[in-house]
């Protein structure tokens, strides 16, 4: 299981390598409804569907719920078993029985 202090250093982590600071989600990402696409190395992907409070993660047959948590860098959203970060176009998604979500960009 993820720790909190673990969840909590992704910001740094990610400033680490200068990532830029953008609130929006940009224009060009692709939705489907509410439904934004993401694509990941190695050929993953999966999709997000965004609330002003929440974030719900769709992949692999199934779904996370994460909850806002303020922050400086993007957008950060969180639970007992995930984190993800929405920064610009990058997607930082961090899960506890996953880590290979590496590079990921909305599409």
């Amino acid at each position: 299981m993820l720790s909190y202090a673990s969840l909590s250093s992704i910001p740094a982590v990610l400033m680490m390598f200068g990532f830029a600071v953008s609130i929006a989600t940009p224009a060009s990402a692709k939705q489907n409804g509410n439904t934004i696409s993401v694509a990941c190395a190695g050929g993953r992907t999966f999709a997000l569907q965004l609330t002003a409070r929440r974030a719900t993660v769709m992949l692999d047959g199934r779904q996370l719920r994460l909850t806002r948590s303020s922050s400086t860098l993007g957008k950060q959203y969180r639970s007992s078993d995930a984190a993800l970060i929405i920064d610009g176009d990058f997607v930082g998604l961090v899960l506890e029985d996953d880590l290979a979500y590496e590079d990921c960009h909305l599409t």
